[in-house]
């Protein structure tokens, strides 16, 4: 359906992401609908993906936990709840018809509680500084082109 894609993460939960895309297209005035899909196993085995469906876009909007290893020992030290995961955005789009889904994006990082960029601040990628300029990239590359 879609001849593009666009894939980052964003340092913001799975459930606030939703709520501010649905908030932002809302205001937008257009016409969407949220589907459900299975999990998507490399990033996290428990947790729904949403999907938002525009006539001119979609937002997969995936839940992105820790790696096993850190899940058994949060787990094990009951620190787990600490851990609200981040989102991992697949977006489809054709460049014909798009004109909004910079503006979308926009308003989704000057909305958000932090840069979605700041993926580091998340303990699964502390330690991943090359990834996060790579995800800053990808975000300002798109915003403003």
């Amino acid at each position: 359906m879609f001849n593009r894609k666009w894939e980052v993460y964003a340092n913001i939960s799975q459930k606030e992401a939703l709520q501010l895309f649905k908030q932002i297209i809302g205001k937008q005035g257009m016409d969407y609908k949220i589907e459900k899909a299975l999990p998507n196993i490399m990033y996290d085995p428990n947790n729904e993906q949403f999907i938002i469906k525009t006539k001119n876009f979609s937002i997969n909007v995936i839940y992105v936990s820790n790696d096993p290893i850190t899940r058994i020992f949060a787990n094990l030290l009951g620190t787990a709840h600490n851990f609200k995961g981040i989102s991992f955005l697949s977006i489809g789009y054709n460049k014909s018809n798009s004109a909004e889904l910079p503006i979308i994006l926009r308003k989704f990082t000057e909305m958000s509680p932090e840069s979605p960029w700041n993926i580091t601040a998340y303990p699964r990628f502390r330690f991943a500084v090359l990834l996060q300029l790579i995800t800053k990239q990808k975000w300002k590359r798109f915003l403003y082109k």
